[in-house]
């Protein structure tokens, strides 16, 4: 490997490989590595991705000292730059550098297509009416938004105008046109939308913005959505039997016990990351008659001097699902304020494998336990890849996926279900290590659910706590409104009972 070295900059070839060893001497600094005869596709954390364009590959110091502590194969890599954060002190670009996305993957980024999967796309939307034997067996519907300009008073239309023009300009005539907008529709707006996009008036759809979000069926309903679909679509118009979203709404709305939940993660700038979380726990709240009040959490702000001050005005705690090391130890305190200050408190996914480490550490006095997941070289993994799924280079082959089969051994989470065998989601490739199931259980930390194929640790619950589980699987996955998942429904209970204490 040869190296030099200019004001901060690290530019370096290598003949042959790019070792572990080579790596740690650069620590720390910023990397982009360039390939040499890279596969096709490969995982970047739990990111797929594909190198069949592009070889240039950007990490960032945690990544490459993973890469190095892992003791994985080294890099086949031809040539590297590599860069100190003090090459930009004083300068525009001294902004943290993780903005840059390829460095660091960060919750603000979303998944764009390319050109290339964007006319693939639309070119079989187009080809569907083709296809179709009968012509009214295809209706395209168009969301579009429709921005209000405060300083006019006015909603736009060009925006929704220039959008359907793309369209047809690749064949495709919508049929139905619905108008996100957070000001009423006038009916001039409507009829102008319909003469420049050449569809019916009745057909354009406002879509304003409503709370809480279970509403807008009701809404969509009145605008006449449906009708308009199975009028292009020559279907019968029947009536719709929303009794049971009325209902659910209603409860919604007249609900009023408040209810405060932490909900501690690391993507708090973007809310709809745990989206699902949140709804199903609206979902138990309008049966429990709770207006709850969800707050995100900052997982990396939560430290055990903080924890007080951030979690102690909530009624229950929740850690949701997740992966990576970002927020590993705020999440942990969290599971152990809640644990030792008897807040009723639920753990999924990630979030319940935390929960076993931080068991482990301060019931078994094993400070150094981690899950290999953000700690691969820990001296006492009790979280780890099973030793029949190491072999798989995939990860996600590796993964569990899907509903899967969980027996309830005897406890209150068998109670809470009222059955023996449950069906649950799952997506998780790590696995609680039964060997420290013994020794948990004697500190109160108890087995309460087990995988029906193979055995793995799938649910934990604390002795003598109002509310303490933890389980590996997704219950907010089949959550749904007026029909929440029980799990939650007794969370908030106990939140409840804990708020009028």
């Amino acid at each position: 490997m040869t190296c030099e070295r200019t004001s901060g900059l690290h530019i370096g070839g290598c003949t042959e490989h790019l070792c572990a060893a080579d790596v740690q001497t650069l620590l720390p600094g910023y990397f982009l590595l360039m390939l040499l005869n890279p596969p096709a596709d490969a995982d970047f954390g739990k990111l797929p991705c594909d190198f069949s364009d592009g070889i240039w590959r950007g990490l960032s110091p945690q990544r490459i000292e993973f890469a190095a502590r892992t003791g994985a194969a080294p890099l086949p890599c031809r040539e590297w730059i590599a860069f100190h954060p003090d090459l930009f002190t004083g300068m525009p670009q001294e902004n943290p550098l993780e903005t840059c996305s390829f460095f660091a993957y960060h919750p603000s980024e979303a998944l764009h297509l390319s050109q290339q999967e964007r006319g693939i796309l639309t070119e079989a939307i187009r080809q569907m009416r083709l296809e179709r034997s009968d012509p009214y067996d295809c209706c395209y519907v168009h969301l579009t938004l429709m921005p209000y300009i405060s300083t006019a008073g006015e909603l736009k239309t060009k925006p929704t105008q220039s959008s359907v023009r793309a369209l047809r300009s690749a064949g495709i005539q919508p049929d139905v046109i619905v108008c996100r907008t957070e000001k009423p529709m006038t009916g001039e707006a409507k009829e102008k939308i319909a003469l420049f996009c050449n569809v019916k008036t009745a057909n354009v759809i406002q879509n304003m913005d409503v709370d809480p979000l279970c509403r807008l069926p009701l809404v969509l309903e009145k605008e006449g959505l449906a009708r308009a679909v199975l009028s292009e679509l020559r279907l019968e118009n029947a009536e719709p039997d929303l009794t049971a979203l009325k209902s659910y709404v209603k409860s919604v709305d007249e609900a009023a016990d408040p209810l405060r939940v932490a909900l501690v993660g690391k993507y708090t700038a973007m809310p709809d990351a745990y989206l699902s979380v949140t709804e199903a726990l609206r979902h138990a709240c309008a049966q429990a008659g709770a207006k709850p009040r969800i707050d995100l959490v900052d997982a990396e702000k939560i430290t055990p001097d903080t924890a007080e001050d951030l979690l102690g005005v909530y009624d229950a705690i929740v850690v949701p699902g997740g992966f990576g090391d970002r927020g590993v130890d705020g999440m942990i305190v969290a599971a152990r304020y809640a644990r030792e200050q008897g807040v009723p408190f639920l753990a999924m996914g990630f979030g319940m494998q935390l929960v076993v480490v931080e068991a482990v550490r301060s019931l078994l006095g094993i400070d150094d336990a981690h899950t290999a997941e953000a700690d691969p070289l820990t001296a006492h993994p009790v979280v780890r890849v099973p030793e029949d799924r190491i072999c798989q280079n995939d990860s996600r082959g590796a993964t569990r996926m899907g509903s899967s089969g969980v027996r309830l051994l005897d406890g209150e989470l068998q109670r809470i279900y009222g059955a023996d065998v449950v069906h649950e989601r799952h997506s998780n490739r790590y696995e609680v290590d039964p060997a420290y199931v013994t020794d948990l259980e004697r500190k109160g930390l108890h087995l309460a659910g087990v995988s029906v194929e193979a055995g793995y640790p799938e649910a934990f619950e604390m002795e003598g706590h109002p509310f303490y589980i933890a389980v590996v699987y997704h219950p907010e996955y089949i959550s749904r409104p007026g029909k929440p998942h029980p799990l939650f429904v007794q969370l908030v209970k106990r939140g409840l009972e804990r708020a009028h204490a």
